[in-house]
């Protein structure tokens, strides 16, 4: 046991601290009885399990319908400022529709994930196309003039 004195405590005549005395203006503390206990005396509280799992474990996203989503999206940003949506487009097209068969097998999370890449695979192409349609068509029509 410690024999400094408690610093928490009213300061007594001797300058020591003592913890049971009421500061000025306060009540003095509680005596004789100590909160009440919910379990009779003996009684433990039932084991708690230390292995249970305090919410459910969310089930993982599908792999290839990020890279579907993520290959969509680059390839209509690099389209509209390079102009080469052919080239990632039909990749996240691919990726998205292999990726909804797995996702209806395994049961994994990201359908709209797929589906998200299948659309901007979609729209990469179609974009691509009317890029590749415009050139032809400024090169036939000016003959390279």
């Amino acid at each position: 046991m410690s024999t400094e004195p408690n610093p928490y405590g009213v300061p007594g005549p001797d300058g020591q601290h003592d913890a049971t005395a009421a500061l000025p203006g306060y009540p003095p503390p509680p005596t004789g009885s100590t909160p009440s206990q919910p379990y009779a005396p003996g009684q433990f509280p039932p084991p708690v399990n230390a292995y249970a799992q305090p919410w459910a474990v969310a089930r993982p996203y599908d792999g290839l319908a990020i890279a579907a989503i993520s290959t969509g999206v680059a390839s209509l940003v690099l389209g509209v400022f390079f102009g080469v949506l052919l080239i990632g487009a039909p990749v996240a097209l691919v990726l998205g529709i292999v990726s909804l068969g797995r996702i209806k097998k395994t049961g994994a999370q990201g359908r709209a994930l797929a589906i998200t890449g299948i659309v901007t695979g979609g729209l990469g192409i179609l974009g691509g196309l009317a890029w590749l349609a415009l050139v032809v068509f400024f090169v036939a029509s000016f003959g390279g003039y």
